[in-house]
């Protein structure tokens, strides 16, 4: 029997590959979105975070699993509105799934729950909480919620704490940098050989779209990263690696750069791009690294 995914944030980046390969691997889709606008052949159901309330149960019926990846993040907004859209709606969505017979469920979480910007020991699955912002306290939130009532509610959970997230079309850091390429503006990242974990949107997909289909049998919380980490260097060379342009970068000593930075005020900034931050995968997903190099 096919099976059916739903996806929330289906518009987004994460949300449009995972389309992709669902529909490649033969798996219905129904995309939970604000816009009623798709580029393939599959359903699509409005939805948007605010008005998860008003989601009239019969719309989630005959979904297997639902990914859910909208989630309000980095805006300028009170923490009030972070728990309400990234934990309340979290938690009326999933027993709404429950309601409807969703099998399983999968919730996009972030490495943020650690509250690090940079590291110099390797951070893995079992190592100290600590959210900064409210983005990931609402996260942290929303997962506790997933694991204690999983069972209770008879539906298979997975969270899947991401670093960050790389691929054509990143929003983000990943963005900027990348309009900044496209500008021709010299970049001061030559050189910097700092490591930092990534995953890419394709190894996302791949992953959700197996356990969509019973491939793995992930549970619970786990923590993926591609096999290797990377060089903010060879990060930016990544997203410019399809221009024929040369990607343009020049040497600034590693101290000074934190000098101008600190003085900027920008010091996670700085560790962002120039400091390590490696994480220790809880699942070896070098099979999934490797069908999205074939």
């Amino acid at each position: 029997m096919t099976k059916v995914i739903g996806i929330s944030g289906g518009t987004g980046f994460c949300g449009k590959e995972i389309i992709k390969r669902s529909l490649q691997k033969n798996i219905n889709v129904v995309s939970y979105q604000r816009s009623k606008k798709k580029k393939c052949n599959y359903a699509v159901s409005e939805f948007s975070l605010e008005n998860v309330a008003k989601i009239d149960v019969s719309l989630l019926e005959g979904v297997d699993t639902f990914v859910h990846g909208a989630a309000l993040v980095h805006k300028k907004e009170k923490s009030t509105k972070y728990q309400a859209l990234n934990f309340l709606a979290t938690k009326m969505l999933f027993k709404m799934c429950a309601e409807a017979g969703v099998k399983k469920f999968i919730f996009f979480s972030t490495v943020g729950v650690y509250g690090l910007t940079s590291a110099t020991k390797t951070v893995n699955l079992g190592s100290k909480l600590s959210p900064k912002t409210p983005y990931s306290k609402s996260k942290l939130d929303a997962e506790k919620f997933l694991v204690e009532n999983s069972s209770s509610y008879g539906v298979e959970v997975l969270i899947l704490r991401l670093p960050l997230v790389c691929g054509e079309g990143a929003p983000g850091n990943l963005g900027l940098l990348k309009k900044f390429i496209n500008y021709r503006v010299p970049l001061p990242l030559k050189g910097v050989c700092n490591k930092r974990s990534i995953i890419s949107v394709e190894t996302v997909a791949n992953v959700v779209t197996d356990y969509v289909l019973d491939k793995i049998k992930w549970q619970g919380v786990e923590l993926i990263t591609d096999p290797q980490p990377l060089s903010t260097e060879s990060i930016v060379l990544n997203l410019n690696k399809n221009s024929r342009e040369p990607t343009l970068l020049f040497f600034v000593p590693k101290r000074i750069m934190k000098f101008i930075f600190i003085l900027a005020r920008k010091k996670l900034f700085y560790e962002k791009l120039f400091e390590d931050l490696v994480f220790e995968s809880s699942q070896n997903v070098l099979d999934f690294f490797e069908k999205e190099l074939k």
